[in-house]
């Protein structure tokens, strides 16, 4: 069972590859070798046993083992060792053995666990570039929020004095929102530069509010941020922690209240790193756009205007479908839609569109339609008569979204030229396995379904086990009963070994627990338990071999009456498993319960029975992890403050 605390460094080097190598030195002296050497670090943090078998297997891939060695120092902490207690602080709510991501602030990157990697339920690579990633964001911000030293007096004086509304952080000591926000949010330039010409800003501690600013404006979730005027009246006032653009865009609805009047939005702000943001001109115009300081000329132009442009440019269109509250939207704007090689290329061969599709209406719902943009960001290129050429979605750095686009513009690469190639009859493997990537890359899921059903038949038996194959298998083929899940279930031995236990027990998890889902008839008021059919799954699932039937049987329940608004039922299937469980209750598992009920339930008794039931087993739990009870405390502690809440 993983256990739960925060995180640490360590010394004595431990081989457990050709390469990597895990130290147990000093979390200063760890700090400052990744300083010195301009790296981060890689943390193994245990308690008593390493996991060097899973490790080993993890870094078979040398390409991704000299990824790490080449942007992180490994060290590991054992929390066995009393000296590591003091270092609690650098995991917040993590299930430990687990390995850890800090940059040489000693600020978390990421995080996964070597067991859920090597059986296919996390990702290293995605995990190492995420971490990279996060790393260069926080290198290249070096400003912060200028949180005034002020009292609440004092800074409502300044305000009226400057004509500056006030910006009130209310915080408190063990909020883990909170210390995201400072950490992850009020250090980005763009966030800094915009608060500190804009607002007064000052912190909030909730226990030491001698004005009564907490009780006054009736704050009871953490973070919440209160903008204020200079007479002391409120202008806006919103809780929960967001992502930077998002903290801009809540000033941005201050300021707009203050003065009147909602935001305008006739403009698109591509943030860089030299301003808070560039601003392009989106009149509906087919003239040439403007262009900021090395931007890209992104317009709002209807789908034939964007035809017309293009004909008389000679260039291809590029539609960005996207959304004010997709954050890997915002990470395009951010990251890849500034890079100079992007706007270089993108300007010279395309009519480049961009919709925020929330707010951009009629104008971005045509190029939807059209072309089943369905997810955010959907990318479209599109020729000069209105034909699609490649589609693909999601977040991407410059150079596989520079990749793409030359695939959209060059012969024999887009989608279109692989839908093509299927019309005319080609069926070979490669092709059809390259077009299911290509469909699966653009949303289009159930068109990658249908090719994959026909692959599988093409395939021999013994090639499902590729892996390539298996994945295509895990993303496709998801009914229990299906001829092609049963057989690989019959013959899971082959799979095992061909594949890994791990990604198996995965799957078929995956499938039992889909099954499980699947009982509910009709929609809205009309929703119905096939109570008959899920009676019959539970049977056969208690006759079965699998090792995960208790935790299968318990996430069905629990989703079936969330899905039906059962919240009576939802509360005594929970407190149940507690008082089975006791002190081996999970308390990832009742803390993310609760919050699901802290959302969707408005029953007063049901969210304090809950509530109640909650205190009684957490004290379990820490009776018995002391290191769990640290943890958790402060979640579980924000999770019953939630539940004690009157919602409307």
């Amino acid at each position: 069972m993983k256990k739960i605390v925060i995180m640490l460094l360590v010394l004595l080097p431990i081989a457990v590859s050709a390469q990597v190598k895990f130290s147990e030195i000093p979390m200063d002296k760890a700090l400052k070798k990744a300083k010195s050497e301009k790296k981060g670090l890689l943390v193994d943090v245990v308690s008593g046993r390493v996991d060097n078998d899973n490790i080993a297997k993890v870094f078979t891939d040398k390409e991704l083992e000299r990824l790490v060695l080449d942007n992180f120092i490994p060290v590991r902490i054992d929390f066995l060792k009393p000296e590591n207690d003091s270092f609690i602080k650098y995991i917040a709510n993590l299930a430990y053995p687990v390995m850890i991501f800090l940059n040489a602030d000693g600020e978390r990157l990421a995080f996964g666990h070597w067991d859920e990697i090597v059986a296919g339920r996390q990702d290293l690579g995605k995990i190492v570039r995420a971490a990279i990633e996060q790393r260069e964001v926080k290198n290249s911000n070096t400003r912060q929020i200028k949180f005034l030293d002020l009292d609440y007096a004092q800074a409502l004086e300044l305000a009226a004095g400057s004509g500056k509304p006030l910006f009130v952080d209310c915080h408190f000591v063990g909020c883990g929102p909170c210390r995201k926000m400072e950490a992850d949010v009020f250090t980005l330039d763009r966030v800094a530069d915009f608060y500190n010409e804009n607002f007064v800003c000052i912190k909030l501690d909730r226990d030491k509010d001698s004005h009564g600013v907490i009780s006054k404006y009736k704050v009871t979730a953490y973070p919440t941020f209160l903008f204020i005027n200079g007479d002391d009246s409120l202008i806006l006032k919103e809780d929960g922690g967001r992502d930077g653009d998002d903290f801009i865009e809540l000033g941005q609805r201050a300021l707009a209240k203050l003065n009147g009047g909602d935001m305008g939005d006739n403009t698109i702000a591509l943030a860089n790193s030299a301003s808070t943001s560039a601003t392009v001109s989106t009149n509906n115009s087919v003239g040439v756009a403007t262009v900021p300081e090395g931007g890209i000329a992104f317009r709002k132009l209807s789908l034939n205007e964007a035809i017309g442009q293009a004909k008389r440019e000679n260039k291809v269109i590029y539609a960005d479908m996207s959304a004010r509250w997709c954050r890997p939207c915002k990470m395009m704007k951010q990251t890849t839609f500034v890079d100079p090689d992007v706007v270089e290329y993108m300007n010279r061969n395309f009519v480049s569109i961009y919709f925020e599709c929330d707010t951009d209406g009629a104008m971005s719902e045509e190029y939807r339609e059209r072309y089943s943009a369905s997810a955010f960001p959907t990318h479209l290129i599109i020729d000069s008569e209105g034909g699609l050429l490649h589609k693909f979605v999601g977040y991407m750095k410059p150079v596989e979204f520079l990749d793409e686009l030359r695939k959209g513009i060059t012969e024999k690469k887009g989608l279109q030229y692989y839908s093509k190639r299927y019309e005319n009859g080609e069926r070979s493997q490669e092709f059809m396995s390259e077009y299911i990537t290509m469909l699966a890359n653009a949303n289009e899921g159930a068109a990658a379904a249908d090719i994959a059903t026909e692959y599988f038949k093409m395939l021999p038996f013994e090639e499902l086990t590729d892996r390539k194959n298996f994945f295509f298998v895990h993303e496709f083929v998801h009914d229990l009963d299906s001829p092609l899940a049963q057989r690989i279930i019959a013959n899971r031995k082959i799979f095992d070994d061909a594949i890994s236990q791990g990604d198996v027990d995965e799957y078929i998890r995956m499938l039992w627990i889909i099954k499980g889902m699947s009982f509910i008839r009709g929609e809205g008021a009309d929703a119905a338990l096939d109570k008959q059919g899920y009676e019959t799954f539970l049977k056969r699932l208690d006759s079965s071999n699998l090792n995960d039937k208790d935790y299968i049987k318990i996430i069905t329940m629990l989703d079936n009456a969330r899905r039906l608004g059962n919240w009576g039922g939802y509360v005594d299937i929970a407190i149940e498993y507690m008082k089975k469980n006791k002190e081996n209750a999970n308390p990832m598992y009742t803390c993310n319960w609760g919050l699901d009920l802290a959302a969707g339930c408005n029953d007063k008794v049901l969210r304090e029975k809950y509530a109640k039931a909650l205190k009684v087993n957490f004290e379990l739990v820490k009776g018995k992890e002391r290191e769990l009870g640290q943890v958790w405390g402060e979640s579980m502690n924000v999770l019953l403050e939630q539940l004690s809440e009157n919602k409307h």
